[in-house]
């Protein structure tokens, strides 16, 4: 397994957010994750990052597989009309739960992690979300669309698992919970990797939440050694 960490760490000074991802291994079905014309596939970057690393280990040990989404996997853009995406959270702001204590707040969130596992498939309770809610993660800041779709095209929900270590603290101006999750990646093999840490939900004035804060206890090389399959 070293020697595919390292021809990943190789790869590293060629991936970009700003330039186009060349994976050429079997079939450009497989590069899932790269990013064309200077425009990323919408989700988070570092984890986006991270599952262009962790293709390289895949991708040079598997064997071309047909998964019926070939047009799809080929042309990234083409996630956006993925079927079974919901942009709830753009809804009527009429459906929002406004001033809700911090106890009430602290079981949706709750559900949310435990029953919903959100971190890996992005369905959680838009009704507590500000309509202009960003998700930002260590590298940047994202729209709530970009971050569901990003989001349910990185991971397999099937395989991954989110775990809420502790419990949600809550108060009339921030949600915060920590976190252990295992995530598989929508590559071929399924490679998964460990992570750990914090989520930050801060809420405003009328008690809706207004911004999401992801912050690893690992760093990106970290969390790529603790990929197996």
């Amino acid at each position: 397994m070293s020697a595919f960490f390292l021809q990943s760490c190789a790869f590293n000074k060629a991936i970009s957010t700003h330039r186009r991802i060349e994976l050429r291994a079997h079939d450009t079905k497989h590069a899932f994750c790269k990013t064309t014309g200077g425009r990323a596939v919408p989700g988070t970057r570092q984890r986006k990052v991270l599952c262009e690393r962790v293709q390289v280990v895949s991708l040079s040990n598997s064997t071309a597989v047909d998964y019926g989404r070939r047009a799809i996997l080929r042309a990234p853009l083409g996630l956006l009309c993925f079927p079974g995406w919901t942009l709830a959270a753009e809804e009527s702001s009429s459906l929002k739960l406004r001033n809700l204590t911090p106890d009430e707040i602290k079981d949706i969130v709750t559900s949310d992690v435990v029953d919903r596992q959100f971190l890996a498939t992005a369905n959680f309770s838009p009704e507590i979300y500000s309509p202009s809610c960003t998700f930002t993660d260590e590298i940047d800041t994202y729209e709530y669309a970009d971050f569901v779709k990003g989001t349910q095209a990185l991971f397999d929900a099937s395989q991954s698992s989110v775990k809420l270590v502790g419990e949600v603290q809550a108060t009339d101006t921030l949600v915060s919970f920590r976190f252990d999750e295992e995530l598989a990646f929508n590559v071929p093999l399924k490679p998964k990797l460990y992570l750990s840490g914090q989520v930050l939900l801060k809420r405003d004035e009328e008690g809706l939440i207004s911004s999401y804060k992801e912050e690893w206890d690992q760093s990106v090389l970290q969390a790529l050694q603790t990929v197996h399959f």
